[in-house]
């Protein structure tokens, strides 16, 4: 929790400069790309904060209300992060069309020429890409899908910044492409649109217990079937909280195996599943049955 913490806090701070440079500096520049990677930072300092509300929450322990403690609201704290980043993106690309728009109707006055915008859009992609690689440290050790969803958003902020770092040069040294401001904003908007979405999808399947991806399912498979006497694999399904979740199994035995086998084989599968996850694994349900077709 304390690596993680630490990434937040860094993430944070980090964004709340950069918003406000951006912004400002955007604004002055009449840069429509500066102006837009700025209200991303901007959402980005909003969702750091209900990050940073959740995630104290959601180290607190088990309780009797709540026997799998609180870890499930990291998985909602990611949703709160794609939420806030899709709104983002959505404004954005509008901001983007309007321009666009006036330029086609010879509206548009394009953005000043000033070094400060090239500057500015140059730091932001070298701090983005030190941000991406120390969470992606953070989340190597924790697994946290909070930290996960941070670092998405990092590839995703880096992208937008090199974008708007290549149509800022572009409209610096060639005056005709005054076009490629308002183009790259709309381009940033549709970067954090579809970060937003995955972040979003990936953590509601997480909250609805969905099926394990066939390469897990493989895993655990293969696991329990190396005990001979285990005859078939019937059933996998798992319950996430957080990096963390429960295993619940369905196996097949012989018909005339004993209530102490089939416990022996369930304590053996149960402990070799305990050493492969072991930091991530919390408990595991096993139930066993003849295969279905000597059902009567």
């Amino acid at each position: 929790m304390g690596r993680s913490k630490r990434t937040i806090n860094l993430g944070l701070y980090s964004n709340v400069i950069l918003a406000i440079l951006k912004t400002v500096v955007g604004m002055y520049a009449k840069s429509q790309a500066l102006i837009a990677d700025g209200i991303n930072s901007t959402s980005d300092v909003a969702y750091y904060l209900a990050i940073k509300i959740f995630m104290k929450k959601s180290a607190e322990p088990a309780d009797q209300e709540h026997p799998y403690g609180h870890r499930q609201l990291e998985s909602i704290s990611a949703i709160v992060v794609g939420a806030f980043i899709v709104t983002t993106g959505a404004s954005i690309f509008w901001n983007a069309v309007t321009s666009i728009y006036q330029i086609a109707t010879g509206f548009y006055s394009g953005s000043e020429k000033f070094l400060i915008p090239l500057i500015v859009a140059g730091v932001t992609v070298i701090l983005k890409i030190w941000l991406y690689f120390d969470s992606k440290k953070a989340y190597v050790v924790s697994k946290n899908p909070t930290i996960k969803a941070i670092m998405n958003d990092h590839i995703n902020d880096l992208l937008a910044s090199l974008t708007v770092l290549i149509s800022i040069s572009l409209t610096y040294f060639f005056s005709d492409l005054y076009w490629i401001d308002p183009v790259a904003g709309g381009l940033v908007a549709l970067f954090i649109l579809k970060t937003g979405f995955e972040i979003v999808m990936e953590s509601s399947t997480d909250l609805m217990d969905s099926i394990p991806d066939p390469e897990f399912r493989e895993e655990v498979t293969n696991i329990i079937l190396e005990n001979k006497d285990i005859l078939g694999v019937s059933h996998i399904g798992i319950h996430k909280y957080g990096p963390q979740f429960v295993l619940n199994i369905t196996i097949e035995v012989d018909s005339m195996l004993t209530v102490r086998d089939g416990d022996f084989f369930c304590d053996k599968i149960e402990c070799a599943l305990y050493t492969k996850y072991i930091d991530t694994l919390k408990k595991v349900n096993i139930h066993y049955h003849p295969p279905k077709a000597k059902l009567n």
